[in-house]
């Protein structure tokens, strides 16, 4: 499992490339679609963890 540190970095690695990828492409990939779906699961997860 990740710690949640470790989560933050890949949630902004991710956020980063679909921005680099909308920039270069003017759209939206599907792979860009896969990584923000990751990146709310991520979000998720962070958000119910603080709430314990």
């Amino acid at each position: 499992m990740f710690t949640e540190a470790e989560l933050i970095v890949i949630r902004e690695y991710l956020l980063q490339k679909v921005n680099d990828n909308i920039k270069k492409f003017h759209g939206k990939t599907e792979n860009d679609v896969k990584s923000l779906q990751i990146v709310s699961k991520i979000n998720l997860f962070l958000g119910a963890q603080q709430v314990y």
